[in-house]
């Protein structure tokens, strides 16, 4: 047998990327010199903007099983 791939629906890797980024990022920034506001940078703030905006399609795609994938069919 061979070890294949999973199949991702279209963008459902670089909004994983994104998301994983931008949490990295939110939690960095905190070792980083630098003007607050409420206690966050500028950066910090856009980067917690954009994980919340990827939320819902991480936690649709944690909970949702993908289809299986069929196994080919050898003509003999």
């Amino acid at each position: 047998r061979t070890v294949r791939t999973p199949r991702f629906a279209e963008g459902t890797r670089y909004r994983c990327f994104l998301f994983a980024y931008c949490t990295w990022r939110f939690a960095v920034d905190f070792l980083k010199p630098g003007e607050r506001l409420f206690g966050l940078t500028s950066l910090q703030i856009s980067a917690c903007l954009a994980a919340l905006w990827y939320t819902p399609d991480i936690l649709r795609m944690w909970t949702t099983v993908p289809p299986p994938i069929p196994e080919p069919q050898l003509n003999v």
